[in-house]
């Protein structure tokens, strides 16, 4: 659920929690509630909107494809993708998404597949 303009909103999940906050161009993120939460990545201009984003151990990133063209999420190295080779997306169309959990601690860099100048950094913490 969205509430606001287009260039600044914030997102709420149906329990009325807030999920991210849109602020002038730029996604900022709500402090972490207890249990799992759900980080959201827009894809838009050909970029993560998100280039580094640091989590807890459980949380899931779900990337939004925002963009007008197809994107698909990958761990790298491209084009192999074994850093965390269970972090990739099918192709998503505009308007699509795709979320993963992560229950590994590390740093996890990833990656458009077809556009691997594309990349960001998750890191995730106990």
């Amino acid at each position: 659920f969205r509430l606001g303009q287009a260039k600044n909103f914030i997102e709420l999940d149906p329990n009325g929690i807030v999920l991210s906050i849109f602020y002038n161009n730029e996604y900022l993120q709500a402090p972490p509630a207890t249990g799992q939460k759900t980080w959201t990545n827009a894809i838009e201009g050909s970029r993560f909107t998100i280039s580094t984003l640091t989590i807890k151990k459980g949380d899931a990133v779900k990337f939004v494809n925002q963009d007008t063209i197809p994107h698909q999420v990958a761990s790298d190295p491209h084009p192999i993708h074994t850093l965390l080779p269970e972090f990739v997306s099918s192709v998503l169309s505009p308007g699509a998404n795709y979320e993963f959990v992560f229950t590994k601690t590390g740093t996890f860099t990833y990656h458009c597949h077809l556009h691997p100048s594309m990349a960001g950094t998750i890191i995730v913490t106990d």
